[in-house]
This record gives structure tokens, sequence and C-alpha cells, in this order.
């Protein structure tokens, strides 16, 4: 579970350390999409918390060669988490200047990413995906949030055994 580091956040914030999780998932398919539920709990740093995601990719074969896949995720998150990762305590409320903020448990965020996926030959494929993310409800209301919504992008080149 990645933490943050302390230069990422405003002063007074500090860093989040990575803690290790663990995680059970269940994923079927339904008329060629592929739904996925999934739960990852704390096992270090148990402040940390639960956070579930719920995923639903339609795999689509373009060519012979060529795939394409959009996806919708969404993550809830228990209180625990919210707290860990959008709170504010006392101690870092004097040190940032921010008000004391105890976040519920709630639906963190919801995604949207489009991936495609090139192979070249047997083994070597290009992959590349883009994607937008937006906190939502208590996430979004942390007072050291500066952005709600988040894009991404990226990039890789594949090896297949």
């Amino acid at each position: 579970m990645p933490g943050y580091r302390g230069r990422d956040v405003p002063d007074g914030i500090g860093k989040l350390s990575a803690a290790l999780g663990g995680r059970v998932f269940v994923s079927t398919r339904v008329g060629g999409a592929v739904a996925t539920l999934s739960a990852t709990q704390a096992l270090t740093e148990s402040e940390r918390g639960l956070l579930v995601n719920a995923r639903v990719a339609y795999p689509y074969q373009v060519t012979e060669r060529l795939k394409v896949t959009p996806l919708i995720s969404t993550n809830w998150a228990n209180g625990k988490y919210m707290d860990s990762y959008f709170g504010v305590d006392a101690a870092r409320a004097a040190g940032s200047g921010f008000p004391v903020y105890q976040p519920s448990a709630g639906f963190k965020d919801i995604s949207l990413r489009v991936a495609v996926r090139y192979q070249l030959n047997k083994h070597w494929s290009v992959a590349g995906a883009v994607g937008v993310s937006r906190l939502l409800g208590k996430a979004a209301d942390s007072p050291f949030v500066k952005r709600e919504t988040q894009p991404s992008a990226l990039v890789g080149l594949t090896y297949t055994f």
C-alpha cells in the first residue's frame, strides 16, 4: 500500500510510509466484460485500514495484434484508511495550519482508463494507457487535497516468455 513523501504534501502534514497489504479478489467474465472485486487490508501499519476496489473492463480484440481495453473502477475505503491518507490530526493541524479533519468511510475515487496493447511479434508487445481518476466525497474534501482530478498515462514494452 503506497504512502507519500513529505515533499508531496503541504508543510506540517509529513510523509506517510508505505505499508505491506494483503489482497483477496474474485473475478468473472460476463458477456465479454471482466468484473473484478478486490479487498486490500494493511498488514503492517495496521492503522492504514481497508480498501475495496470494484472494476469492470471490456477487452476488445481490434485486430489479431491490437487489443483495446476500456476500464472503469471505483474504490471504497474504511474510516482508518481515509483518516490515514486524508485526515489531519491535532499534531498535523498544529504544524500545518489546516483544521483537524477526520474523514469517515466512503467512496474514495472513481477512475476511467483505456489501455492499448499491440503485439509486435511472438514475444514483444508495446502497451500504453491513458486515464483519469477523481477523488470523491470525504477524500476530495480533505483540506490538503489540491486537485481532485488526476490524469495519468503510461507507455511500456513487454516481453512474454
